[in-house]
C-alpha cells in the first residue's frame, strides 16, 4: 500500500483510482493537502501551490 504521510504535499488531493482506497492516516503530516478524504476543505489558493499529482509526476 502507498502511503503519503510525511512528504509535505500541498493542494487538492487528485479523485479516483487508486486514491479514493487511500484512509487519512495515508496523509499524515502534509498540512497542506486538501478535499476528501480530508476534513480539510480546499479553497482557490491552493490552486496557487503545486499539488499532489503534480509532486507525485515529478518523481
Amino acid at each position: 500500500m502507498l502511503n503519503l504521510s510525511q512528504d509535505n504535499f500541498t493542494g487538492p488531493i487528485p479523485h479516483g483510482k487508486q486514491f479514493n482506497t487511500f484512509s487519512n492516516d495515508s496523509y499524515i503530516g502534509n498540512l497542506g493537502l486538501c478535499g476528501l478524504p480530508l476534513s480539510n476543505r480546499c479553497d482557490n489558493d491552493s490552486k496557487l501551490q503545486p499539488n499532489l499529482m503534480e509532486m507525485m509526476m515529478k518523481n
